[in-house]
């Protein structure tokens, strides 16, 4: 049986810095491939002039790995890692319950938001997580064998956002990256034997160009100085503490680097008038780009309906803080399209076409949006000229099948959906709907053999008897399952 594992091109291929793709929600300034970000000149002092280094993109450690070997230093990569790695990291929003069982209370971003909590009080803190500067996802490559997670810190005001002990990544309170998968006895995998996996439990990543949003609850404590202070950090490790352990490796070697980081001190008062004053920034259009990265990282594929109404009002949001910017107007569109509402999507993109009549992501979601309405012509009319400019955009290509396809003209859909097959011959839906148009042309050999490589190539409903006793014990990893999931913090932890 197929099964996905590490499929890093793809990520990029489908990223704005591959340039051949319309639907990322903020196109890069430039474009890159492995070579140019992983192997890019710097100066050299040999007998050539340069020489290329294998490193993550921007940093600037010239010869040396990017990621911590045994031996290294933790703590100076740590550092040098934690100002160039574009990877950011925010304690962006605050939740609470509205007055009287009214509306929930959003204050955003809290670095520029003045609020003042009472002891007592519970809270639910959104942590925005970003992957600005990477041409894939995050993390990427072997994802048994790296991990990422988010650790988040309660502390007394101007107490070093780094003195209780470091979280580990199975901690219960830790939010975490990458992939849990099982075998057939239903135990974890590792990286050396990824072959027996059955059953992946969750893979969590984040998108290039997209983010991914941690929540936090927790009781406001009684603090002296009355000032809470908030730290989140992102912690990465390119080794899993078992392959150190199976590798023999020293204990130093397991060391873990902080991508990002980023602290707040929250004003904590028995009453409002006892708080010191923080400056009210809060509608400064210099922050409508963190209000877009918020609502993107709350618009997933699987966003419950309350995670879609969230990532739409951020949007608005924005647009209320940079009025008519095509970026947030297409981002709107997108939310509206994903929530069902159709109308309202295309008035937003249309609106984003009137600002950049060039945009293609406005053309992209409009000819998707008509495609949704059921107005094919239309849609074909937008997407096709538009297929010419970008001939290996996959989802342009999808869009364009399904128009041919709804409009049985079937010799035209599968010759889109066969574009889509010269870019990714993997692509599970491709297969499936040449498998529809083959049956509907009686080609039923070639229909049999794409519906072969559909069914190895599609994911499986999870193996719920392999998967739930093992959640049944791993009450932590069931909530990680979760895609938006809240984790339980203990006062003044």
């Amino acid at each position: 049986k197929f099964l996905r594992y590490d499929d890093t091109w793809s990520d990029w291929q489908a990223s704005g810095y591959s340039g051949e793709s319309t639907h990322a929600f903020a196109p890069p300034a430039r474009t890159a491939n492995c070579v140019s970000c992983h192997m890019r000149p710097v100066a050299g002092s040999g007998p050539t002039e340069s020489e290329h280094i294998h490193a993550c993109p921007q940093d600037s450690s010239r010869g040396a790995s990017s990621l911590p070997l045994p031996g290294d230093n933790g703590m100076e990569m740590a550092k040098s890692r934690q100002k160039v790695y574009p990877l950011h990291v925010e304690v962006f929003a605050l939740r609470r319950d509205g007055r009287h069982g009214g509306m929930e209370q959003l204050d955003a971003p809290l670095e520029h938001t003045p609020v003042t909590l009472a002891p007592g009080q519970t809270v639910t803190l959104d942590v925005l997580v970003e992957n600005r500067d990477i041409g894939h996802s995050f993390p990427t490559g072997v994802p048994t064998m790296r991990q990422a997670w988010l650790e988040l810190r309660l502390g007394e005001g101007g107490d070093r956002p780094d003195d209780p002990a470091p979280q580990r990544p199975n901690d219960p309170t830790t939010h975490s990256y990458g992939l849990v998968a099982l075998n057939r006895k239903g135990e974890p995998i590792g990286a050396e034997d990824f072959y027996t996996m059955v059953a992946p439990v969750y893979l969590r990543s984040i998108p290039s160009g997209e983010g991914d949003v941690a929540r936090y609850r927790f009781t406001i404590p009684r603090v002296v100085g009355g000032w809470l202070r908030v730290t989140a950090k992102l912690m990465y490790r390119p080794y899993s503490e078992e392959l150190h352990r199976k590798a023999g490796l020293p204990p130093a070697s397991v060391l873990a680097t902080v991508l990002a980081e980023h602290s707040i001190e929250l004003a904590v008062a028995e009453s409002a008038g006892a708080a010191r004053h923080v400056p009210d920034r809060a509608g400064d259009p210099r922050y409508a780009p963190s209000f877009f990265a918020y609502g993107v990282a709350l618009l997933r594929p699987d966003a419950e309906p309350a995670q879609l109404a969230q990532a739409r009002a951020s949007f608005q949001q924005a647009l209320r803080l940079a009025p008519g910017n095509p970026l947030y107007l297409v981002a709107l569109g997108r939310a509206y399209l994903a929530e069902g509402d159709l109308l309202a999507a295309r008035v937003q993109i249309e609106k984003a076409l009137g600002v950049d009549p060039q945009s293609a992501p406005a053309k992209a979601w409009l000819g998707t949006t008509f495609l949704r309405m059921g107005q094919f012509e239309k849609a074909l009319a937008i997407l096709t000229p538009l297929a010419r400019a970008f001939p290996r955009d996959r989802l342009l290509w999808q869009d364009i099948g399904l128009c041919y396809l709804k409009s049985a003209q079937y010799d035209s859909a599968s010759e889109a959906f066969g574009r889509v097959l010269e870019v990714d011959p993997d692509d599970a839906t491709a297969h499936y709907n040449l498998m529809r148009c083959y049956t509907a042309m009686n080609r039923l050999t070639d229909a049999r053999r794409e519906e072969a490589i559909f069914r190895a190539l599609q994911d499986d409903e999870p193996l719920t008897s392999i998967v739930e006793p093992f959640l049944q014990n791993h009450p932590g990893l069931r909530r990680e399952s979760l895609r938006m999931h809240v984790h339980e913090l203990g006062g003044g932890r």
